[in-house]
């Protein structure tokens, strides 16, 4: 097995990194779309994340968008 060593430091600084990225496209998303049914809005929605290399439960996401709801974002 490889000898593997991780900067824990660089992993976190990557991490905050993408998560400013996921915030500002939230950001801009509720601000296009925020109370429009979502049935309207899953699919520009879903091509705006993906152009952006960005998966996630679309129709729990436009919901959330619709409404107004926090959403929970989960980077693997």
């Amino acid at each position: 097995m490889a000898d593997v060593k991780f900067n824990t430091e660089a992993i976190k600084d990557m991490y905050k990194e993408v998560a400013k990225e996921i915030d500002k496209l939230d950001e801009e998303t509720r601000t296009e779309f925020a109370g429009r049914p979502v049935a309207e809005i899953a699919a520009p929605i879903q091509a705006k994340f993906e152009q952006a290399g960005v998966q996630l439960d679309i129709e729990s996401y436009a919901q959330a968008v619709s409404k107004g709801e926090p959403f929970q974002f989960v980077v693997q």
